[in-house]
């Protein structure tokens, strides 16, 4: 073959493979934004909706099927760099998860050299895919927030979208209509989580989509937490309430005392938000929209005798002895005294890198260092498998949250929101290991991919996206001045 026949080849194979990439480029700006907007919210929905549907079904090597919609997009996003308006930073949010990675892997070595380990490289690769499959999101989200004409609006849609669903799905399971009860147990695997779990749901709990009622109390809240979001666009504005009613129906539903609890503390924060940016009336009347909340539940309760809700506000004593409340107040009290001691052993990288099984009781094998206690509190919990390296991490994750709070700017919903998210994981983790919940975290790191995204564009170009809208937001022209001579 000639010289020029080998390069008109190559130029032809050079054009059939950039053929894509231009196909890309030719799609406007608004239309690609709005693809991108239903395509992260999706991935995000069937991320939620889905995992224990497919979770035990069809995963592929190192990959879950509900994580491949996400991977997909992120894909694009590398392949398709056109309309990007700057280079992605790093902020506290990267370095907590990825120092907590790579510390983990440092207490792998140290455990293979001085421990008694039982498992290996592998098991390593799977633990940080699964601990980085909630950040992905993050990232994406951050990174979709630097393309021009990304509609964020359309994926903030689909997220509550699917927490409503969450939300009637689990009210109908509660009051067992249309034989929702039944269906969901066979669609969602319920008997096969509950003979894994210490303390089951009763049948009378709303579980939603997720395994466990305090699971889906979470969705709840953090969906609670979310909607605030919305008033970044005034049309949108006439349903935060609606949607704030709905999902405290739905932690009503689940008898969850944590997911109460989490409701109070959120509105509460969201209050004390208010008067640390000044805003006074919104934050007194926020404030006084907690007392009249609480004067409303106790009402309810006590009228509806529901028993399990009377545990915090008249003591342990009124369940005593029921078989629904398998995990008492001194049981968990307990296994977090316990956690301490194990993590007081094993200080600095805890002991899930040495193999220890830690809340799984029904493991084929076990080592020196597993526990043999169900443990839910979130601090107890991050010491005694991750040591003082886990709890860097929460203490980095919960930094970058609630530092929203003395900032600013002029995001005021979207950091109002992030405010009220941490308030939730930190009540949350009084029962639930909250930061260690993949689904529950994905919600997070979307929003907090927003603030990050957005956030440096506005410093960047200099301009308040609450006064424009994120979704018509559009980069400034900025002309440079030449001077004459």
């Amino acid at each position: 073959m000639s010289a020029g026949a080998a390069e008109i080849g190559a130029v032809d194979q050079a054009r059939s493979t950039a053929r894509p990439f231009r196909a890309l480029a030719s799609i406007s700006t608004g239309r690609k934004g709005l693809i991108l907007g239903h395509a992260i919210g999706m991935s995000a929905a069937f991320y939620l909706a889905a995992d224990r549907v497919l979770k035990l079904s069809a995963n592929l090597p190192f990959t879950a099927v509900i994580e491949i919609p996400i991977r997909l997009v992120a894909i694009w996003l590398l392949l398709d760099l056109f309309g990007r308006e700057r280079r992605t930073r790093f902020g506290l949010w990267d370095y907590s998860y990825m120092s907590f990675v790579a510390l983990y892997g440092l207490g792998v070595i140290y455990a293979d050299v001085m421990m008694w380990r039982q498992t290996g490289f592998l098991n390593y690769v799977d633990w940080v895919l699964g601990t980085l499959s909630p950040f992905l999101f993050f990232v994406v989200v951050r990174e979709a927030c630097l393309r021009r004409g990304f509609r964020a609006d359309v994926m903030i849609w689909w997220i509550l979208g699917t927490l409503v669903f969450c939300a009637l799905l689990g009210l109908c399971q509660a009051l067992d209509l249309f034989g929702l009860r039944i269906w969901s147990a066979f669609v969602w695997n319920w008997q096969f989580h509950d003979a894994l779990l210490q303390g089951p749901s009763a049948y009378y709990q709303a579980r939603g989509t997720t395994a466990h009622a305090n699971a889906h109390a979470l969705y709840m809240v953090l969906g609670f937490c979310v909607a605030p979001v919305l008033g970044h666009w005034p049309k949108y504005r006439k349903y935060i309430v609606p949607l704030m009613v709905i999902f405290i129906i739905g932690a009503y539903s689940t008898y969850s005392r944590m997911g109460m609890l989490a409701i109070f503390t959120c509105i509460t924060g969201a209050g004390l938000f208010l008067l640390v940016r000044r805003s006074v009336r919104a934050g007194f009347a926020v404030l006084g929209t907690v007392g009249a909340l609480a004067t409303i539940f106790v009402v309810l309760v006590f009228s509806m005798d529901v028993q399990r809700y009377k545990v915090p506000l008249q003591g342990e004593g009124v369940v005593r002895g029921s078989r629904a409340n398998i995990i008492s107040y001194d049981l968990r009290w307990k296994a977090s005294m316990a956690a301490i001691d194990v993590g007081s052993k094993y200080p600095i990288f805890g002991v899930a890198a040495v193999g220890g099984a830690v809340n799984e009781l029904r493991v084929i094998s076990a080592n020196a260092y597993s526990f043999d206690i169900v443990l839910n509190s979130l601090l107890p919990y991050t010491f005694a498998t991750h040591g003082i390296v886990g709890l860097l991490f929460a203490f980095g994750l919960f930094l970058a949250l609630f530092r929203t709070a003395v900032l600013e700017t002029k995001i005021l919903f979207l950091d109002a929101s992030l405010f009220m998210l941490g308030v939730c994981l930190l009540t949350g983790g009084v029962s639930e290991n909250t930061l260690f919940l993949p689904q529950q975290m994905t919600i997070v790191n979307c929003i907090v991919g927003l603030m990050f995204g957005y956030g440096w564009v506005r410093m960047a170009k200099g301009m308040g996206l609450a006064d424009v809208g994120l979704a018509k937001w559009k980069a400034p022209i900025i002309k440079k001045r030449v001077k004459k001579d």
